[in-house]
């Protein structure tokens, strides 16, 4: 690293200063991120790690640019302790010197960064028998969908949520009654074929699980049918000033009569909203971008991600950039009836998972490595707290996620202020012409942010508007 190249420095708690470092011996990345602390007398003066003997030391010393590492290393003077970043084959100490000084561990016969955790093949090839339905099968799945008119389709096809339109793409709907019309190009059908045909092996899963019930499946369908539509927690608890602004209880969603309306309806928006936002997040940061659509190898959980909609939806669109990448999908979810759904979308299932409660250790853990793309779809409204926010933040600061994608009902998020004050980066992907519209966010650790002005999705949208954005 040159003399005098500027570095960001920021604490454990996401409070970002600037400063100049000069260690030409050992090169530092433009970010250091201090998670971690020790009294070691061997670290404090700068002369080894004891956790790496072998490796050498360096000592150099900081500029402030900016105020605010003077205070935070008189902090470590106070407590006469050093600030510890682990980077790859290296180890970097903030001591509490009365200069401003860095000591750097690190071995000086690595010739490359060693090999990350996550470039592990734990949790690859889980379901090497799962199609996601090739070309060929596609545009034969799509030719069987009904023809759309508008004045009868609705009439004469009472179930169907996918239409085929005479300009060679589709009418499609999202709405349990029908009513808000959606339109995409050839593209788009044949993404939606895709993904009926995989939904028709979930809901083959939903029919085993009726069948256990006996002669009472079709009086429990048509419960279901009732929760789903009726919504009564939403109804019960729709106060947001009660902090339970909730679809359905976790009750509600055991139901298999619910699962039965949800995977019928929630796969198509849930699908359509997360590969829009994936093209939005590609066009908002250059290193996403890449991410997506030039790795060999991803993993990619949901957190509360039930039958795992979202992922389909990740995977379809990286694997339209790159057919060769493979997955390791992880759904986490409270519910634990979920799993046969998810597990036929060929991703790893997790349960009981309960968001208010987990730690950092816990994400990490339940998918066998870091993360590279962590989605959260419709979780905020039961969780928007400070402890969801600590927690989002140790895992992007610490890289255990690389990024995180989000998607939401409403259109000003409380959970944006949470993130924005613990120093990490939120992007709006959803049109602002319209007025503030914080439904899709991508978030980032500030150190992983490249920006971009690509403009994809308005060039090449498969689906058109969606999330319905007034004005656009």
């Amino acid at each position: 690293m040159a003399e005098g190249t500027e570095i960001f420095v920021r604490n454990d708690k996401g409070t970002e200063y600037v400063g100049t470092v000069s260690c030409e011996t050992a090169p530092l990345p433009p970010s250091l991120v201090f998670t971690d602390y020790t009294r070691e007398p061997t670290v404090l003066d700068g002369t080894q790690d004891p956790k790496h003997p072998a490796w050498a030391a360096r000592k150099a010393s900081l500029q402030e640019t900016k105020e605010g590492v003077s205070k935070f290393v008189g902090f470590l003077r106070g407590r006469k302790k050093a600030a510890i970043a682990q980077l790859d084959s290296m180890v970097v100490a903030l001591l509490p010197s009365e200069t401003l000084e860095i000591a750097c561990f690190f071995d000086e016969n690595a010739s490359q960064k060693r090999p990350r955790d996550d470039e592990s093949d734990v949790g690859f090839g889980a379901f090497p028998s799962f199609d996601v339905v090739d070309d060929n099968a596609r545009k034969a799945f799509s030719a069987q969908l009904p023809l759309w008119n508008k004045k009868t389709a609705r009439r004469d096809h009472s179930e169907a949520m996918v239409f085929r339109d005479d300009k060679g793409g589709a009418v499609f709907f999202q709405d349990a009654r029908r009513r808000y019309e959606f339109f995409c190009g050839e593209k788009g059908l044949l993404l939606l074929s895709g993904l009926l045909a995989r939904t028709a092996l979930v809901l083959k899963k939903n029919e085993e699980e009726l069948k256990k019930l006996g002669p009472k499946a079709a009086a429990i369908v048509e419960e279901g049918r009732r929760i789903y539509g009726e919504k009564p927690s939403l109804r019960k608890f729709g106060s947001e000033a009660e902090g339970k602004n909730v679809t359905w209880s976790d009750g509600e969603y055991a139901h298999v009569g619910l699962q039965t309306q949800y995977l019928k309806l929630k796969s198509l928006q849930r699908f359509t909203e997360t590969y829009n936002l994936c093209a939005r997040a590609c066009d908002a940061d250059a290193g996403v971008q890449q991410l997506l659509c030039t790795s060999s190898r991803l993993r990619c959980a949901s957190l509360g991600g039930g039958p795992a909609f979202e992922l389909d939806a990740v995977r379809e669109f990286c694997r339209a950039k790159n057919d060769s990448v493979e997955f390791a999908f992880y759904s986490l979810d409270l519910q634990p009836g979920w799993r046969p759904y998810a597990e036929a979308l060929g991703c790893h299932f997790v349960a009981p998972f309960d968001v208010s409660k987990i730690t950092p250790r816990d994400v990490v853990q339940a998918c066998q490595g870091p993360i590279d793309i962590l989605v959260i779809s419709y979780l905020f409204i039961y969780c928007t707290t400070p402890r969801t926010a600590d927690l989002l933040q140790h895992l992007l600061v610490k890289g255990l996620v690389k990024c995180l994608f989000v998607s939401e009902r409403t259109h000003d998020q409380d959970i944006v202020q949470l993130l924005v004050e613990r120093g990490l980066s939120v992007t709006p992907l959803m049109p602002q012409s319209g007025g503030k519209d914080q439904r899709q966010l991508l978030v980032l650790d500030r150190s992983r942010v490249q920006a971009t002005n690509a403009t994809s999705l308005d060039e090449d949208s498969a689906f058109p508007n969606v999330p319905f954005a007034r004005g656009t």
